[in-house]
């Protein structure tokens, strides 16, 4: 009888794009008939309310991942999983560990979703460089490691130095009806509802990654050239207060709104004018799949990795550089006025979609 017990280990279910990943890993694996444990290194996190009531939550309660593998190691023994996905550096190195330690057949799947190399650049702190030292030490025990696209598994196999064949790619599973449902609901934000208005919309953890500050300041260009249009960041984070101080000195409050955290960001997303992703560096990024999946326009930085890869070079949406606020107030320009015309992406999104992937993954699991 085939064991059909399958792991997920991430250290929360904070607000993130690859926690929200292994909620839809779980969510998708349990509707086939998969027993589904979601290991946590501690419980919290606003995505908890998301995991469904036939997925259970073994919380390690621990400080970090790497003080978890004592307690991973035991969850290894007991329940005996077919497979143990882990993502988020640290949780795939204390993953890898446990798995040693703990002498069992589980297979463990690491996985990407990151840009490895832009986490080097930007890090010094020393946990970092020696996490780094364990993944390339690590990562050639794995049973499967999965990058989350085609340009993240190069850059992964350049850092760690192993073989790009040993990597697979296997994209996010986004688009589902629940999604598509969800977009057709109302919203209440502070601009959405205002008559003759350009909505344009960001969404994402308030974090360095995501470099709303350049969006912010070129934003503030755009203002000085047309005043109809209006910027909601939807999201939260530890670059609150900074993005805040940014917003008051440019004296631009009335024409952006903050309001946190949002449960539903695609009924925003179907309703905006342009969607805007300014980040220096991503995996795949989430949320311009989920913004074109709701029908929104879209203009990105062409940042490491995703980006290029999900517009297709931009056939799709307006690419811009990193960190250049000119070229983001320009590139909005363009599309605002409609002098650049995309084309139709309805087919291009089926390589995204949640049944697909859930698929693929099974597939990896079981049979390769």
């Amino acid at each position: 009888m085939k064991n059909n017990k399958i792991a997920l280990f991430i250290p929360t279910l904070e607000i993130g794009g690859a926690e929200k990943v292994m909620i839809n890993l779980a969510k998708g694996f349990s509707e086939l008939g998969y027993d589904i444990d979601i290991i946590l290194v501690k419980a919290k996190g606003d995505y908890l309310k998301q995991v469904p009531k036939s997925v259970n939550i073994v919380d390690l309660n621990s400080k970090s991942a790497m003080a978890s593998i004592s307690s991973l190691t035991t969850y290894l023994v007991n329940a005996k999983p077919y497979a143990l996905i882990s993502a988020i550096e640290n949780c795939n190195v204390a993953a890898l560990i446990a798995k040693k330690r703990a002498k069992v057949d589980t297979k463990v799947i690491v996985t990407i979703h990151t840009t490895l190399s832009r986490i080097l650049e930007d890090v010094k702190n020393i946990k970092v460089k020696l996490n780094m030292i364990l993944q390339k030490k690590l990562y050639k025990r794995a049973d499967k490691i999965v990058a989350v696209a085609n340009n993240t598994a190069e850059d992964a196999a350049k850092v760690l130095g192993i073989l790009r064949d040993d990597i697979d790619v296997i994209y996010n599973p986004i688009i589902n009806d629940e999604l598509i449902n969800k977009s057709k609901e109302n919203v209440s934000g502070k601009f959405f509802n205002q008559e003759g208005v350009k909505n344009l919309l960001a969404v994402g953890r308030l974090n360095e990654a995501k470099g709303f500050d350049t969006l912010i300041k070129g934003f503030n260009l755009l203002l000085k050239q047309r005043t109809d249009v209006r910027l909601t960041i939807l999201g939260e984070g530890e670059k609150r207060p900074e993005l805040e101080q940014i917003i008051d000195e440019l004296g631009i409050n009335d024409y952006v709104d903050m309001p946190g955290f949002c449960e539903n960001p695609y009924a925003y997303m179907s309703k905006c004018s342009i969607f805007v992703l300014s980040s220096k560096w991503e995996g795949l990024s989430n949320v311009i799949i989920e913004a074109m999946s709701c029908g929104a326009r879209i203009i990105s930085t062409d940042c490491k990795s995703g980006p290029k890869e999900i517009l297709d070079n931009g056939r799709y949406g307006k690419l811009v550089p990193v960190g250049d606020e000119q070229e983001i107030c320009k590139g909005i320009i363009e599309v605002l006025n409609n002098d650049i015309i995309f084309e139709d992406y309805n087919n291009h999104l089926d390589k995204f979609k949640f049944d697909k992937i859930i698929n693929e993954y099974i597939e990896l699991i079981y049979n390769k």
